[in-house]
C-alpha cells in the first residue's frame, strides 16, 4: 500500500506546543484518532555525551512534558490496524537530538481525498506558524515517508534524485545549506508550499512563477495566504517539470540521469 507523506521546514522557531497542536489538527484533517505518543530525552547515564532514547507515553502526558518545557522533539501516531509501526504519525523534530529541524506527518494511504485533506493541512499550518517550504509526497511504505521527511538513510522518490544531497545540503557540507527556504527546492513534488522567494527564482530569463503559469502541464498555483502559495503539479507530469528545474539548477537533490555505458563486444 502507497503512504503519503508532508514535510515541513524551516522550523526552528516553531515552540513545541503549537506543533502538537498542529499534530492534533492532523488527525482531526485524516479522520483518525491519535492513540499514543513518544518523546526524545537525553540519557542521565549515557555512555557518550548527546546519547538519547525515545521513550513511549500517552498523549496526556506527552501534552504536560510539553507544557513543562521538558520536551522539544516527539511523536503522536495512530495505531489501530495493528500495522508496523503505525497507521498515521506526526512528528516535531527540533534538531537537538541529531535530526534535521522539521515538522512531518504520515498516512498509510493514498487517494485524492487524503491528498485533497493534507493539503489543506499543510496550508493552513504554514499560515499559522509561518512555515516557509513544505512538500506533499508518496512513498511505498510508511517507513521510507518517515525517513525521507528526514532526509535519512540515503531515502528517494524519484529515480532522478540523489538520496542523500539534501541532507547533506542541511548540514553544512554543501555550500547550499538551507537555500531551500529561500532560493532552492528540494525537488517538485504533486504539491509544494512556496513562499514570495521561490516564485522569483530564474528559469531562464524569467521567474518561476511566470514559467509555470505558461502552461497547465506545469502545474497551477493556488494563493493559500500572505506570500504563501501551493504549486500543485499532477503525478504525469513530474518528471518534465523535474528535468525542467533540475537543468536551471534550483533542486538541491537533482541529479541528472547518467548516459548508459556502451558495453563492448567480444570479437
Amino acid at each position: 500500500m502507497l503512504c503519503t507523506g508532508v514535510a515541513l521546514y524551516g522550523t526552528s522557531h516553531i515552540h513545541p506546543m503549537d506543533a502538537f497542536q498542529a499534530g492534533k489538527s492532523f488527525f482531526d484533517s485524516i479522520g483518525q484518532p491519535y492513540t499514543g505518543a513518544s518523546y526524545y530525552a537525553l540519557l542521565s547515564d549515557g555512555d557518550h555525551e548527546g546519547d538519547h532514547d525515545i521513550f513511549e507515553v500517552s498523549c496526556e502526558e506527552l501534552y504536560e512534558r510539553i507544557k513543562c518545557e521538558q520536551v522539544s522533539s516527539f511523536w503522536i501516531y495512530s495505531q489501530q490496524r495493528g500495522t508496523l509501526p503505525w497507521d498515521a504519525a506526526f512528528t516535531c523534530q527540533s534538531g537537538e537530538f541529531g535530526r534535521l529541524p522539521h515538522l512531518a506527518a504520515h498516512v498509510d494511504m493514498k487517494s485524492d481525498d487524503v491528498h485533497r485533506a493534507m493539503s489543506n493541512w499543510l496550508g493552513i499550518t504554514a499560515e499559522r506558524l509561518d512555515v516557509p517550504y513544505g512538500i506533499i509526497y508518496t512513498a511505498n511504505k510508511l517507513t521510507a515517508a518517515l525517513h525521507y521527511a528526514a532526509g535519512d538513510n540515503g531515502t528517494f522518490i524519484f529515480p532522478f534524485e540523489d538520496g542523500f544531497a539534501f541532507k547533506h545540503a542541511n548540514h553544512g557540507l554543501y555550500d547550499r545549506q538551507s537555500q531551500y527556504i529561500e532560493s532552492m527546492l528540494r525537488m517538485v513534488y504533486p504539491y509544494n508550499l512556496l513562499n514570495e522567494h521561490h516564485l522569483l527564482m530564474k528559469m531562464g530569463d524569467q521567474p518561476l512563477r511566470d514559467w509555470i503559469n505558461g502552461s497547465t502541464e506545469r502545474g497551477i498555483l493556488r494563493s493559500i495566504g500572505q506570500d504563501r502559495w501551493m504549486w500543485e503539479v499532477m503525478d504525469e507530469h513530474l518528471a518534465v517539470v523535474n528535468q525542467a528545474c533540475g537543468a536551471a539548477d534550483m533542486l538541491v537533490a537533482w541529479r541528472p540521469e547518467r548516459p548508459k555505458k556502451l558495453v563492448k563486444k567480444l570479437p
